[in-house]
């Protein structure tokens, strides 16, 4: 199943798996970026927040 998924993608972006292996690198990257940009705005907004975006701890 697998195989065949991958063998669509290679046949869609061209000729290696290197592509679809840096392609997942730079979505992987682009998600942690967002994550961390929207824990600092939510800080910045209302307090501490851990990484995931949710609120931590409002005590301080």
């Amino acid at each position: 199943m697998l195989e065949g998924l991958f063998e669509t993608i290679r046949e869609m972006s061209g000729n290696s798996s290197a592509q679809t292996v840096q392609f997942y690198g730079h979505a992987i990257n682009k998600l942690i970026l967002t994550m961390q940009t929207t824990s600092k705005i939510q800080s910045l907004n209302y307090g501490l927040a851990n990484s995931s975006g949710m609120l931590a701890d409002l005590k301080q």
